[in-house]
């Protein structure tokens, strides 16, 4: 495994922790789609 592609991998996994952190109180509030919409406007923030 090349070292650029760990880097994706491990960036992936802490932004995926950062989002769920971040949406605590929107997933128990049970509005679950408020993380893939926050992780996708991240994600797309990030690789701009």
């Amino acid at each position: 495994m090349t070292t650029s592609s760990y880097i994706v991998i491990v960036v992936t996994l802490i932004w995926l922790v950062l989002a769920f952190l971040y949406d605590v109180d929107a997933i128990v509030g049970g509005q679950t789609t408020s993380l893939l919409s926050r992780w996708n406007k991240g994600f797309l923030w990030f690789n701009h």
